[in-house]
């Protein structure tokens, strides 16, 4: 049996994390295919502000299998 494992995203997480992270005007645009680490398979993309009010665009990684997330621009 061959099994594929496909990234995707969660907006509620990433939402979730960059608020803790003081980013705001955030909008979530979705799967990003790069920029993340490869064992992280949660890839959600962002633009936004960060915690100076400057411009960000980037993405929110995160594992399936534990608490373990990043924020990457």
């Amino acid at each position: 049996m061959l099994v594929f494992l496909v990234g995707c995203s969660d907006e509620q997480l990433a939402r979730k994390v960059l608020e803790e992270k003081r980013y705001h005007s955030i909008e979530i645009t979705g799967y990003i295919g790069f920029g993340c680490p490869s064992t992280l398979f949660v890839h959600t993309g962002f633009v936004g502000k960060d915690v100076y009010g400057e411009d960000v665009k980037g993405g929110v990684c995160s594992s399936l299998f534990s608490d373990e997330v990043m924020v990457r621009h």
